[in-house]
């Protein structure tokens, strides 16, 4: 209530102290129009608006103090009506009043942009409406913060706030006026260019103090957050990464953590036996399914694979520089969560083809072998005569990953393999990659994995003369752990060979046996294209499963270049957004074995051709190998015996997918 709505209606309540009221509105009024007479004095001069305001802030306070001794005055003496002649007594109209508010308002824009930091408080149950300024200093500084009633939304499903840096601004001025503005921070000196035509936009104060109107909507109001550091998520883990300066931060609730287990993206992944409809039979641990199933490895009970629940991304570079195509990131901030919230996107992979939400994929818990179909049996020794027309793909424990060594493994032949098993079946692709990548940077805190877990089969024998991967299975002991084999095993011309030191036994990350190391895993559905002007080439990426060795319509780019150099990475690149979960590299200089990526990239110079993706590295290339290790300079008709594939499973959102999500929930204990 305002102070003419005040007067309107507790003035009828008694009578004798008309004058004394009167007095008490006119002398508001008069302060009112004193400090109008201060802001227009703004207007002229910046600097000299500053002083102003702190002269009209003095008079706004003593305005203010007249205003709630008159409140408390016009309360006490109320008892009974008299009449509606206030007006006339007061020797001023309601038309009075609505000039001042229009001469008010129209200086509030001019005030603003000349450095003032006016607020005024509305009340608009009269039709004479009263504007009262308010002039305010934010801290000890010449900075001026513009407050008005700005509202903007922010709660998630989950009631959540989507961030914690959401400040409260109550002004308390003649009226209990609540005002809310969501900030990200700043501070210093510096001055407002918000308009009177900004109302109800969030307020952004830049480093140099400048204030801003930013956009509204969630994605970049968090983006604006994370710039500033103080953005929080909740349940969420992220990294802030520095490649200029070589560094990987942990951010969120990843600072205070090391196991990793609590949130259902990590501690979810459980290795499990899947049949070829995509039936889970049993899950690691499981003795007795049915009745008389158990959880296998050697192929009996189903393919092994591991069950990957779904989680949601943020990925905001935060510095960039231009590249031939797309960006190079300098600086960029990458968080996950398993929770949907605001700001985040449901990492693709978990996307049916017919664009419906999955609750989980199932990743390959090994490198891929053939099952012989008219034998019967798997070919657990890479034994030439593969069917590419019959033959299946397999996961399982106790054989040699097969490879181009007696067979033509192509990526096409590859991938027919895969489907043979039935639908939903196919070779790994860059959104199986990416989960791997984003998961294990994250947990970690570093892009070079091989630190963090063990370098894996990348120490072997020197030699392409034969397939030396090790033979699947030594990990089987770790169940859906992180870690080491014991002792690894390969077999060459009929010999085998055992391995216990690091650099020669498998590893494996929560489930998933080499994932990196020991032999290079064929990339479906992404093609690189040069025109010998694209440095690298241009990494094009398959929109369904309509695989081509050629770039097609159903591909289509990513929007980044590949460097023009095989060297250690140095930087990621980034180009278009609906592709900001894939990891390319886009430079390779000035970077090493260790930092800030320490992985490896190989590409053809002033490509002019299509090349394919292979990942991970092979038995012998050492510290080049790991999760971000790309081969991008073979033919798309490439096969050697240090190329091989392997599974994945994407379910279709049916009756299949609910009831083995029921299933994985029952194994969770919820």
């Amino acid at each position: 209530m305002d102070i003419v709505d005040i007067i309107l209606a507790r003035a009828k309540s008694f009578t004798g102290e008309t004058a004394t009221l009167t007095r008490q509105a006119q002398q508001a009024m008069t302060d009112a129009n004193n400090i109008v007479d201060q802001l227009e004095a703004i207007e002229a001069d910046t600097q000299a608006a500053n002083t102003t305001a702190n002269e009209a802030a003095a008079k706004a306070t003593a305005a203010a103090a007249d205003f709630d001794e008159m409140k408390a005055d016009l309360e006490a003496a109320a008892a009974t009506l008299v009449d509606n002649r206030v007006e006339e007594a007061m020797g001023t109209t309601a038309a009075d009043v609505a000039d001042l508010q229009l001469r008010a308002s129209a200086l509030e824009g001019q005030i603003q942009n000349a450095g003032g930091t006016i607020t005024f408080t509305d009340n608009n149950t009269s039709a004479a409406k009263i504007k009262q300024a308010n002039v305010t200093k934010n801290g000890n500084t010449d900075t001026y913060v513009v407050e008005k009633n700005y509202t903007v939304s922010g709660a998630n499903e989950d009631g959540s706030m989507t961030q914690k840096a959401i400040t409260n601004y109550v002004t308390d001025v003649k009226t209990a006026l609540e005002a809310k503005i969501r900030t990200s921070g700043g501070g210093g000196s510096g001055t407002s260019n918000l308009g009177g035509d900004n109302a109800g936009q969030v307020v952004i104060v830049g480093e140099d103090g400048n204030i801003t109107a930013s956009d509204t909507t969630e994605q970049s109001i968090i983006e604006a957050l994370i710039r500033t550091g103080v953005y929080q998520a909740k349940d969420a883990v992220g990294s802030a990464i520095d490649y200029e300066n070589k560094s990987v931060g942990r951010t969120q609730e990843s600072t205070a953590i090391t196991v990793f287990d609590d949130y259902v993206m990590y501690g979810g992944r459980k290795r499990c036996n899947v049949n070829d409809d995509g039936v889970i039979t049993a899950f690691y641990g499981d003795t007795a399914f049915y009745g008389d199933t158990a959880y296998k490895e050697d192929g009996s009970n189903g393919q092994v694979m591991v069950y990957q629940p779904k989680f949601y991304y943020q990925r905001v570079p935060l510095t960039t520089v231009n590249s031939k195509v797309g960006k190079i990131i300098r600086k960029e901030s990458i968080i996950l969560s398993a929770t949907k919230q605001s700001g985040f996107k449901l990492h693709p992979a978990f996307i049916d083809k017919d664009g419906n939400e999955l609750e989980y994929i199932l990743l390959s818990a090994y490198e891929g072998c053939a099952y012989d179909v008219s034998a019967a049996d798997y070919n657990k020794t890479d034994a030439a005569g593969i069917d590419f027309a019959a033959d299946k793909l397999s996961s399982i424990a106790g054989a040699k990953p097969m490879s181009g060594e007696y067979n033509n493994l192509t990526i096409e032949n590859a991938e027919k393999l895969a489907r043979n098993r039935g639908e939903g079946w196919h070779i790994i692709d860059m959104k199986a990659c990416s989960i791997d990548q984003m998961l294990s940077l994250l947990e970690y805190g570093t892009f070079n994995i091989q630190t963090a877990l063990e370098s894996g089969v990348s120490n072997l024998e020197n030699s392409y003369a034969y397939n030396r991967a090790c033979i699947t299975g030594s990990t089987a002991a770790l169940g859906n752990s992180s870690g080491a084999a014991t002792r690894s095993s390969n077999l060459i011309n009929g010999t085998t060979n055992n391995y216990s030191e690091a650099g020669k036994r498998s590893i494996s990350y929560r489930g998933e046996e080499n994932p990196y190391g020991n032999i290079w895993k064929l990339i479906g559905g992404i093609n690189v294209f040069g025109d010998g002007t694209l440095n690298g080439g241009v990494p094009y990426i398959c929109k369904n499963y309509n695989y081509s060795s050629t770039i097609t319509e159903d591909y289509e780019s990513i929007g980044v270049c590949l460097p023009n150099t095989s060297d250690w990475i140095s930087g990621m690149g980034y180009g278009d957004e609906k592709y900001d979960w894939v990891f390319i590299p886009a430079e390779a200089s000035n970077a090493n074995s260790a930092t800030p990526i320490g992985d490896y990239v190989w590409i053809v110079s002033n490509l002019n051709n299509v090349c394919s993706m292979s990942f991970g590295g092979d038995w012998l290339f050492a510290t080049r190998n790991g999760m971000f290790f790309y081969a991008c300079d073979r033919d798309m008709n490439y096969s050697a015996a240090t190329f091989g594939a392997r599974l994945m499973f994407v379910p279709t959102k049916n009756s299949i997918h609910d009831a083995n999500y029921n299933l994985w929930r029952n194994t969770m204990g919820g």
